[in-house]
């Protein structure tokens, strides 16, 4: 069987509309960027929980002032105040309350679709009930523990929450989220959603030698993406979600258009990226090539920069082999 190539740019035409945003520099879209554009640094020493005899004690905490019961359904609370779950529901609330849309139709209903990734959910769920496996204690463990674990409920809830019927997409990868079906919706909720600062997962990635360890004592200088002296990246949590939709229709603002995508492998190794950065390359090669834009129109890339010493000269290698010399702002 023979199958067609993929279209040489997007079908339909995809426009923003909606943004909303649970991150380490506040809760809600405008928190979060006023604190930014102030050059308000979100990694602090950890406060959650208790770090002592671990390398690396900073991370980007939610902070406190976020209230999970702000945000779900108090009836749903047993499966839904669910960290990761709830940062996802906060966030996609407010995209779909920014972009000014609520389905009222079935057929409305039947073309929305959610889909909101994770990388790792609740661990701190399994660490608990693992510890009732291990005293015998099986009647204690929540008849809710499969459901407040499970990757998918992100987007699920969101769908159930607001009646969206196209299937939702959970997608479980370390760093990316987000598949669009541009063909078989006219609105999607799309993002992404992360709890993972716990001692289990702060372990994992220290036998692993990924996380910053050398400037513990300043924490805002311990992400330091292309820096000669980078030594690992600093994990966090939060959620961002943004609406996409048929803006022209319904007269809806609009913040930016997808005029592209790609997706890649490179087939090298468990974590580290080929050193040529092959694999970043052609992804964004892509995604320019789809785009129907010249290689002279951009002038900006938001870069994937873990601040890892093999993750960032393979992607600087990426960027350098597609632009040239060509200047660009990279954040």
């Amino acid at each position: 069987m023979v199958f067609a190539p993929p279209p040489a740019a997007l079908s339909r035409r995809v426009v923003v509309t909606g943004l909303g945003a649970v991150t380490p520099l506040g809760v809600g879209l405008e928190a979060t960027w006023n604190r930014l554009i102030h050059g308000d640094c979100g990694v602090s020493a950890i406060t959650s929980f208790d770090t002592h005899g671990l390398e690396c004690k900073v991370g980007g905490q939610v902070p406190d002032s976020f209230n999970a019961l702000d945000h779900i359904n108090p009836r749903e609370a047993r499966s839904q105040d669910v960290r990761f779950i709830s940062f996802a529901i906060a966030a996609a609330n407010e995209a779909i309350r920014d972009a000014n849309w609520t389905p009222t139709t079935e057929s409305q209903k039947e073309r929305a679709g959610v889909a909101i990734g994770a990388g790792i959910g609740n661990l701190q769920e399994i660490v608990d009930t693992g510890s009732l496996i291990q005293q015998q204690k099986f009647r204690r463990v929540s008849p809710f523990f499969v459901p407040r674990i499970l990757i998918n409920l992100a987007a699920g809830h969101v769908s159930m929450m607001h009646g969206l019927k196209v299937p939702s997409i959970p997608r479980t990868h370390a760093n990316v989220s987000v598949k669009l079906p541009f063909r078989y919706a006219d609105v999607m909720v799309a993002g992404g959603s992360e709890a993972s600062l716990n001692p289990l997962s702060f372990c994992g990635f220290l036998r692993a030698k990924a996380l910053a360890t050398k400037v513990i004592h300043a924490p805002a200088e311990a992400s330091r993406p292309f820096d000669q002296h980078r030594d690992g990246f600093v994990m966090g949590e939060g959620a961002g979600v943004v609406d996409y939709d048929h803006a022209k229709a319904r007269g809806a603002k609009i913040y930016g258009e997808v005029r592209g995508y790609g997706l890649s492998g490179d087939a090298h190794h468990l974590t580290a990226p080929h050193e040529s950065g092959d694999g970043a390359f052609r992804a964004m090669q892509a995604a320019l090539g789809q785009s129907g834009l010249d290689i002279t129109d951009i002038d900006y890339i938001n870069a994937h920069a873990t601040s890892t010493p093999l993750g960032d000269a393979a992607e600087n290698r990426a960027i350098k082999r597609l632009f040239g010399k060509l200047p660009l702002r990279n954040t």
